[in-house]
């Protein structure tokens, strides 16, 4: 029998967690900094390499024309 009150001691810890979490759900805690806010250096990235990758682009496309025998 100790081991059925103790299951149904967990269960209700864990039913009554779960209860009080969905009241809260959607709602952000204000002490929470934004994704956005602590991953701003990925979008400064995406364009730090979208420029390199153009700008190789570019200049391998100059030097194919400059040594064309046209």
């Amino acid at each position: 029998m100790a081991g059925t009150s103790n299951k149904m001691r967990k269960l209700r810890a864990k039913s009554s967690k779960y209860n009080g979490n969905i009241t809260k759900r959607g709602l952000a805690s204000p002490e929470k900094p934004d994704k956005d806010e602590k991953r701003g250096y990925v979008k400064y990235l995406i364009y730090f390499i979208t420029f390199v990758l153009i700008s190789s682009s570019i200049v391998q496309l100059v030097n194919s024309i400059s040594r064309s025998p046209f």
